[in-house]
């Protein structure tokens, strides 16, 4: 069934990633296309495009989901002929029937060459391709150990589409496009005298740690130096003449 809209219907798209705002997607409405990815098919309750954006090294492969034979279900969820794009790397084409190349060379020199994740690429179709309403659910990118490469560029797509009057809908709970405080106009939030314990706690654990290595790596070295000198002394007992220790 086509997905292009009515003559003066809005052209509106949800993109989902894996997050537990994924649920607050408007599944029901049929208005709005769902675009999804990698191996979100076991969640999806319906899906119109599908981003599967990964090189055959990492093809399948997911921190997500590490039980035995993951992989191999979602490589065989890709071969299936499901009647809908699965955008992928042209390496793919031909392979799966469904796949289509993504049109990254036409998406660099619309957006330029900064695409750091799935997501980006996502959008950057999105806008593209004339979407006047773009959702964002189930992508938090909240955390600064995983995420803080992503975040910048999915900010970066989303202020560019605003700024060509796109509506951007982002799911509660994400940090994109949000601060704790505006700068100049209000005080960063102070740290609570909890919080402050707590890291005054951490500094001198992490003081005591690296005395501990220090200790370690002193012993070590001086461990490494009187085996050299026991080794030196059974290769002399056995009559050898070690370089560097000739006859003076």
């Amino acid at each position: 069934m086509s997905t292009e809209p009515r003559e003066g219907q809005q052209k509106k798209v949800a993109i989902i990633g894996f997050a537990e705002s994924w649920k607050q997607a408007p599944w029901s409405d049929e208005s709005i296309e769902m675009w999804a990815l990698n191996e979100f098919w076991k969640y999806a309750p319906r899906w119109n495009r599908w981003f599967e954006l990964h090189d055959a090294e990492t093809l399948g492969s997911t921190s997500r989901d590490m039980t035995e034979g993951e992989q191999k279900r979602h490589i065989e969820w890709l071969s299936r002929d499901h009647g809908k794009p699965i955008y992928m790397q042209p390496q793919f084409v031909g392979k799966f029937p469904n796949a289509v190349a993504y049109p990254l060379d036409q998406m660099i020199a619309e957006f330029g060459r900064y695409f750091t994740s799935s997501i980006g690429y996502m959008l950057a179709m999105a806008i593209s391709e004339g979407y006047t309403w773009i959702g964002l659910y189930g992508v938090d990118l909240a955390s600064d150990v995983e995420y803080p490469h992503q975040r910048p560029n999915t900010e970066y797509l989303v202020g560019l589409a605003r700024g060509r009057g796109i509506h951007v809908e982002i799911a509660s709970g994400s940090a994109i496009n949000k601060s704790s405080f505006l700068y100049g106009y209000e005080r960063e939030p102070a740290t609570s005298p909890a919080m402050a314990a707590l890291q005054k706690q951490l500094d001198h654990i992490n003081k005591e740690r690296d005395k501990v290595i220090a200790t370690l790596n002193t012993l070590d070295g001086a461990q490494q130096a009187y085996v050299n000198v026991i080794k030196m002394h059974d290769y002399m007992a056995r009559g050898c003449q070690p370089s560097g220790f000739g006859a003076g």
